[in-house]
């Protein structure tokens, strides 16, 4: 039998780029050229609201689990039921949501979908809110209504939400579907920050350093006044949001001491490029979710944590395998009224954290986790559905990746089959051409007969190198070459 050897080596690094198609809220971009991140639009804090910030709320007990919140989705379509976030998109924000307040031991699970056929609301502007929540409304968690765009006066923005006061109201969070689907640390992320009590980074500070709100730079000493302005916050550096170089400020301004700022361009509450971001909070701001918890927790007005989750039968059968740095999984789905399913994972097959990305529509039975996955290295998965009774999982399975990308060679080559293969390979040769060449990716065929076998790159010829042999990896022979 011969056995046919493929060696697929990337001449250049290839990215995928993922544009989001972001509405803003319009800046002068003379003073603010980098027109950034989420531009939310919810409002400054107010008076009352820093008030009730400098008060004294006691931080809420942590049960042995986790603080479990109903989330009630609204989707606004066009009349005929057209248009609309899908239920993936919402599905993959609720992981990336759950991942990001994991270190409170918050999660979500959806409660209830409803969607408003309306195509006036479809376009969505401020002045309509309460003519898009009247009637749709529950007032047991909260609600997010997911529109084609959000718009108000000549502005527009990805989303908007309110801080925790004692009003139905401030259950209501505002996105625009095209906002969604990019990184996890995104606008939706983001709004849910305000909802839980976390202001701007740049609060105050971005009006100028004059304002009284601006923060000074320093963190402690007789200068530093961020206990009592700005985001509150002493953990996070004073932000007067301008313009980066490769995420790194570079507005040259200064506090009213001449101390240059330095802010944390990677916040998820700032408006720095989402290019710049991938941090969870600080653990200031992990003080202030768990306060805003604590006030929202006890609210007259409404109820937070009222809504019930649903009765549906857990997935089963979860396995997994894995492919140079990624790991597919799949399930057996066995309901029929689930939203969506979210995956969890562990490196210990005892304390799961929700993984960003890992949420998917109903009906789905797999999905790859690529994200932060290293080689040689044992992962477990648990699963369960988005809107199920949050402590009811499918099976929990274990894998193991293999080695890195690096030290693939011939005589570790991936056996595959006929179908469509990626190959992230380095840039580098470094000696492909032979059987012990550690700068390539190998793949390994066994045909089950005679016959003609057809072998592409998907990319062409400029950008891949793709070598073919037959013969064992002691003595191979190069059939065909596009190098």
């Amino acid at each position: 039998m011969i056995r046919q050897y493929i060696c697929a080596l990337s001449l250049v690094f290839l990215f995928c780029s993922v544009i989001m198609a972001q509405k803003y809220i319009p800046v002068d971009t003379t003073e603010y050229p980098h027109v950034g991140k989420h531009l939310c639009a919810t409002e400054a804090p107010s008076y009352e609201q820093n008030k009730i910030d400098l008060g004294n709320f006691t931080p809420r007990n942590k049960n042995a689990g986790y603080t479990q919140l109903p989330m009630h989705v609204h989707i606004v379509q066009q009349d005929n039921g057209t248009g609309g976030v899908s239920l993936d998109v919402i599905n993959r924000e609720l992981a990336n949501l759950n991942h990001a307040f994991e270190p409170e031991q918050i999660e979500w699970y959806i409660a209830t979908i409803n969607y408003i056929n309306n195509t006036n609301l479809y376009n969505f502007d401020t002045s309509e809110e309460d003519a898009l929540a009247n009637g749709n409304q529950l007032n047991t968690g909260v609600n997010v209504f997911w529109v084609n765009s959000i718009s108000f006066g000549s502005g527009g923005a990805c989303g908007y939400a309110y801080f925790p006061f004692n009003s139905t109201t401030s259950l209501r969070i505002l996105m625009d579907k095209d906002c969604a689907g990019g990184v996890w640390w995104d606008t939706f992320v983001h709004e849910f920050g305000h909802h839980l009590n976390l202001y701007h980074t740049h609060e105050g500070t971005s009006s100028g350093n004059t304002h009284p709100d601006a923060e000074h730079v320093p963190r402690t000493g007789s200068q530093s006044n961020c206990g009592s302005t700005g985001d509150l916050l002493c953990d996070t550096e004073a932000d007067p949001t301008g313009p980066t170089s490769g995420c790194v400020y570079n507005g040259g301004g200064t506090d009213i001491y001449n101390n240059p700022y330095t802010p944390d361009e990677d916040n998820i509450m700032s408006y720095y490029a989402d290019a710049c971001g991938g941090a969870l909070f600080t653990p200031g701001q992990y003080t202030r979710i768990n306060t805003g918890l604590s006030a929202r927790l006890g609210h007259s007005a409404y109820d937070i944590d009222g809504a019930p989750f649903a009765s549906v039968t857990d997935p089963s059968g979860l396995c997994a395998s894995t492919f140079l740095a990624s790991i597919t999984l799949s399930w057996i789905d066995n309901s029929n009224n689930e939203t969506g399913f979210v995956l969890e994972r562990s490196m210990d097959g005892v304390n799961f954290i929700a993984m960003p990305y890992l949420g998917v529509g109903p009906n789905t039975t797999t999905v790859t986790d690529s994200y932060n996955i290293n080689p040689n290295t044992t992962y477990y998965y648990r699963e369960k559905a988005s809107n199920d009774n949050p402590d009811h999982y499918s099976n929990i399975i274990s894998i193991t990746t293999g080695a890195a990308l690096d030290n693939f060679t011939c005589a570790t080559a991936a056996s595959i089959t006929c179908g469509t293969y990626n190959s992230p390979g380095p840039s580098q040769g470094n000696g492909a051409t032979q059987s012990d060449a550690t700068h390539a990716v190998w793949y390994e065929y066994i045909p089950s007969g005679t016959g003609t076998l057809d072998i592409s790159s998907c990319l062409g010829g400029t950008d891949t190198r793709v070598w073919v042999y037959e013969g064992s990896c002691a003595n191979l022979t190069l059939v065909a070459s596009n190098d």
